[in-house]
């Protein structure tokens, strides 16, 4: 028995030259969760997913009416966090429903993550931001669903040893949008960004010019792909994004909190290519390069986690996603990831193979997800900051879907 593509349920207006493009993209899976993308490859840029609609927000109009429950990515040696000990993930659960019935009055969906960057479209600083909340709304216009989100997450930090007039509490805000569109016969264009606020807020009168609430609204991100079917069995998938991130940042130096400056930026170039045998079988083929710079480089450790910006990497991946029947599907992935960073101690040159497995199983309005890979997926924002070790270690990603409308 064989899933319905996400647009058979009344969404023939949008996207009608991309039907066959789409409904391949989504066919190849009866389930769509974090897991999913795990298993191939960490990023979801290249393919179709229920989980991309806080990066792509356009498309929650096609996902909805599902509740998604997440256990997050973890170590099976050190838990939700890394070699250093930053939080970097958690668990989560996210609610995609429509409003008035098969969405006439549009589509809201609502987040909740223990760690804000499971759900961060793609942001170059997180700070171990906890207590992630985001809202999405969606709604359709003739060939096109348009979509607003806000997500907002918190961190309070001690930087005097316990004293509470070293403490300080950081807070950011994104404030975005996403289009999806038709752009006539057999392209699909997706649109996304958003500005990003980061507030530093002293507890207590700290000292060494940090005294003061650092804000900033400086920062934003814009990105955008397109699905471009070449063949009734192949789809070609550019992309393109840019993100800029500009505020101050309050840091302890010596148990003294002090205030540093972040002025970065990442151009981020891809193109993918899927190729679908048939219903049941997806071949995803990528190719990615990133160029950052770090304009205004702080001071913090070479060897610090975030503390510095690759100078450049590219990313090759291939993925594989096989149903073998109405309640299995397997997934693989690897590739290669050649790492160029510049510190203050010189530039370092890493390759990686990534590999990841995953599988779903399946029952009515029902699926349990499940990945492992050798490492942390790598996310746009993981992948541009300096993380060493990542690929030492295992990590699980278990995710459960329930369709709560047939």
């Amino acid at each position: 028995m064989r899933r319905l593509p996400p647009f058979s349920r009344g969404n023939s207006r949008l996207l009608s030259g991309c039907l066959l493009v789409l409904a391949l993209l989504a066919a190849a899976s009866a389930s769509a969760t974090n897991a999913r993308i795990a298993a191939l490859g960490g990023r979801a840029d290249f393919f179709t997913d229920d989980a991309e609609v806080n990066r792509w927000c356009g498309a929650l109009p096609d996902y909805a009416d599902l509740v998604t429950l997440e256990a997050g990515n973890f170590d099976l040696g050190g838990g939700y966090h890394d070699q250093w000990g930053a939080l970097v993930s958690g668990p989560g659960v996210g609610i995609h429903a429509d409003l008035g019935g098969s969405g006439r009055w549009g589509t809201a969906g609502f987040f909740l993550h223990a760690r804000q960057q499971d759900t961060d479209p793609g942001s170059l600083h997180q700070d171990d931001l906890t207590g992630g909340i985001g809202l999405v709304y969606a709604r359709r216009f003739g060939g096109a669903a348009a979509a607003l989100r806000y997500d907002r997450a918190t961190r309070t930090t001690d930087l005097a040893g316990g004293a509470p007039a070293g403490d300080f509490e950081t807070t950011a805000t994104s404030l975005g949008g996403g289009l999806r569109m038709d752009l006539g016969r057999n392209i699909m264009l997706d649109l996304g960004g958003e500005v990003r606020g980061i507030s530093q807020n002293p507890e207590g009168p700290v000292g060494g010019g940090a005294g003061k609430n650092q804000d900033s609204w400086r920062s934003f991100a814009l990105r955008g792909r397109a699905f471009i079917q070449l063949d009734p069995r192949l789809a070609a998938v550019p992309l393109a994004e840019y993100i800029h991130e500009d505020f101050p940042l309050m840091q302890a130096r010596g148990g003294v909190p002090v205030v540093a400056a972040i002025d970065r930026e990442l151009v981020h170039l891809g193109l993918g290519l899927d190729f679908f045998p048939d219903p049941d079988n997806m071949l995803v083929c990528s190719g990615e390069w990133f160029y950052a710079s770090d304009n205004a480089r702080t001071t913090l450790p070479a060897d610090s986690p975030g503390g510095q910006l690759i100078d450049q990497a590219v990313v090759l991946r291939l993925a594989f996603e096989r149903r073998l029947n109405p309640w299995l599907t397997a997934r693989a992935a690897t590739g290669l990831e050649t790492v160029t960073r510049d510190s203050p101690t010189g530039n370092q040159d890493t390759d990686h193979v990534p590999l990841s497995l995953g599988l779903s199983l399946y029952a009515p309005r029902m699926a349990l997800d499940v990945a492992v890979s050798d490492r942390l997926p790598q996310t746009v924002t993981r992948l541009a900051l300096v993380s060493p070790g990542d690929e030492d270690s295992t990590w699980l990603t278990i995710n459960f879907r329930y369709g709560f409308k047939p």
